[in-house]
């Protein structure tokens, strides 16, 4: 009897802990909306000014638990991309994609290779789905994205991902979760 009420106080405890963090998650969203594009273009202007071409990749979690928020991620991109293309109409820019997802789904990522045709890459970001399987825990397999962004064919000497996500990468160095 003892164990069964420790197993629900600890099961509790968790959803506590997940309402927590997705309360936290839901307040920080406003602010990362207002922030995002203006921290990622200031970011990426600073450098490109002074360039001539550019390697940009997005690399966008694509997990459930960006279900809520994955077409704002997507709005913020496509406006980054029209900001880039009015400020720097003669910048020549290559634009990548990755979408990651976590562990234990068959299909994890999906990669669109750098291209200069900036409306498939537009139309690419546009069909990126969130995931339907919603993990129990709360990391994500950011180094798998990050890999797979460092893998692609990166050639013009500014290069820049923008990294949008909701999550802290797996692995006890990153946080205390497990």
């Amino acid at each position: 009897m003892a164990l069964n009420k420790k197993l629900i106080q600890t099961n509790q405890n968790l959803d506590d802990e997940f309402f927590k963090f997705k309360s936290t998650v839901e307040k920080l969203t406003n602010e990362v909306d207002l922030t995002l594009e203006s921290a990622s273009l200031k970011s990426i202007m600073r450098f490109e000014s002074k360039a001539k071409s550019l390697d940009l990749c997005f690399m966008l979690d694509c997990t459930g638990s960006m279900t809520n928020l994955i077409a704002n991620a997507k709005e913020k991109m496509f406006g980054i991309l029209d900001k880039l293309n009015k400020q720097f109409g003669g910048l020549s820019i290559r634009v990548g994609v990755v979408g990651y997802r976590d562990y234990p789904e068959d299909h994890r990522k999906e990669i669109f290779g750098f291209n200069t045709d900036v409306e498939r890459a537009r139309k690419f970001i546009a069909n990126l789905k969130a995931s339907t399987i919603k993990n129990s825990d709360f990391a994500e397999d950011v180094n798998g994205g990050f890999c797979s962004a460092l893998s692609l064919d990166w050639k013009h000497a500014t290069r820049t991902i923008v990294h949008i996500g909701d999550a802290f990468p797996h692995g006890s160095r990153f946080h205390k979760k497990g």
